[in-house]
């Protein structure tokens, strides 16, 4: 299968440990990729990230045959970051005071979250994982949780953007085949000025 990976800003490699730029804990699994050409170059267009045109303007897409061994499979994102709860109270990297805390703001119970008795919706939980924990601590540790029983990457259908389309996580670059790069044609940035 050919997966696509649509950077904004220009690729300039793989960054493993997630981009500089991102407050979601699963930007720090490893590298996406989409099923879909389309949805890579929205990325690239910087249409999920709010960047202007100008900011877009080097905007590349780059189709690839992932090369994962044994990826962990979950049909939705709700599934994913319902398993990052779990792993992030396992490894105690919150405290229940903060969780406790975290659920009295919202009105919600964070162990009814990660049981998976009233899971709520995907932003609440993104919501705990993100601010009350850190992007970057999350996703360090689901990926060590994952890697320690033989998982290489994640394949999941996002709960975001495009909604349900499949979405892959290379945990390596050595994972990743390289098979064309292109930058986005004049019509797709003539289609981003106007809009």
């Amino acid at each position: 299968m050919i997966w696509h990976h649509g950077s904004w800003d220009g690729w300039q490699g793989w960054r493993e440990d997630g981009p500089a730029w991102s407050g979601h804990w699963n930007a720090y699994l490893g590298i996406h990729f989409s099923e879909r050409l389309e949805t890579a170059r929205e990325f690239a267009a910087g249409s999920y990230i709010g960047a202007s045109m100008h900011e877009a303007w080097m905007g590349e897409v780059v189709a690839v045959r992932l090369h994962l061994e044994r990826p962990y499979e979950v049909e939705g994102e709700l599934d994913l970051a319902t398993l990052a709860l779990r792993v992030v109270l396992e490894q105690g990297l919150a405290s229940e005071e903060e969780l406790d805390r975290w659920s009295q703001a919202h009105g919600v119970s964070w162990w009814e979250m990660a049981t998976g008795a009233d899971p709520g919706p995907l932003w609440l939980v993104d919501d705990l994982l993100n601010f009350c924990i850190g992007p970057a601590v999350v996703g360090a540790a689901v990926k060590a949780h994952l890697q320690a029983r033989g998982f290489d990457g994640v394949i999941y259908g996002n709960g975001y953007e495009a909604l349900g389309e499949k979405t892959a996580i290379a945990f390596s670059a050595m994972q990743i085949e390289v098979l064309q790069r292109s930058g986005l044609g004049e019509e797709e940035k003539s289609a981003l000025a106007m809009a």
